[in-house]
């Protein structure tokens, strides 16, 4: 029996959109990716390249884990729990070209120290950890900043970003894309329950690389992790 990360009938295995629930397979542009998560849903070209659910025991076959943090893997999610000193990184084989959308889901669980953050990395280098990061990070006591952002040897080196005062909230599930073309990266976050969207500024796109998740003095529950390639 099939995974239904979406519960719409159709296992992630054969779902042409396995992270958001389609039950009519929708596919206009007949590339194979559902309408509702196709980034270009009337140009065909896209592919799914890659859909993790995290319903196994451990980590998919392949991937690999940096970093001081614990990771688990129970009821469909991967859940880290990161120290503000050591940040932990998870992330598949897979080297991405752009046009590529690269979308996970998480529920943000509590802060650890002072350095908070829960990200989406793209365009990474798994030997020296630069990257571009799509995601969240603490911004004092009780507000957040959405920030798309470069990582040079682990470390931000440019960033632009969108503050909201309320903040990492406890128990509040989130939703981050990248949208990439071969000259810039888009940022979105959003709360799944449909508040504080925020479309991040544009900087321009690094180079082809990994994707991966990872997190910062914090513990987070991540979903899935979806990236639909362009033609």
């Amino acid at each position: 029996t099939q995974a239904d990360e979406d519960a719409d009938g159709s296992g992630n295995a054969c779902d042409n959109c396995p992270g958001l629930a389609n039950s009519d397979q929708a596919n206009g542009d007949g590339d194979g990716v559902g309408d509702v998560c196709d980034p270009r849903p009337t140009v065909a070209g896209d592919r799914i390249a890659l859909f993790e659910g995290f319903d196994g025991a451990g980590l998919p076959m392949g991937w690999t884990t940096s970093g001081g943090g614990q990771v688990d893997f129970a009821n469909g999610e991967l859940a880290f729990t990161s120290d503000d000193v050591s940040p932990t990184l998870v992330a598949p084989p897979a080297s991405f070209t752009p046009p590529l959308t690269v979308t996970a889901t998480y529920t943000f669980v509590a802060r650890i120290g002072t350095n908070n953050t829960v990200s989406v990395f793209d365009a990474l280098d798994l030997s020296t950890i630069d990257a571009q990061k799509c995601g969240e990070a603490a911004s004092g006591p009780g507000g957040s900043i959405h920030a798309l952002g470069n990582i040079s040897g682990g470390s931000t080196s440019a960033q632009v970003s969108v503050t909201f005062p309320d903040g990492m909230l406890d128990g509040i599930g989130y939703l981050t894309r990248f949208d990439h073309t071969p000259s810039d990266a888009v940022c979105f976050t959003s709360r799944r329950d449909g508040t504080t969207p925020a479309t991040i500024g544009r900087l321009p796109y690094r180079t082809a690389g990994a994707v991966g998740l990872r997190v910062r003095g914090a513990s987070a529950r991540f979903q899935y992790l979806f990236v639909v390639a362009g033609p």
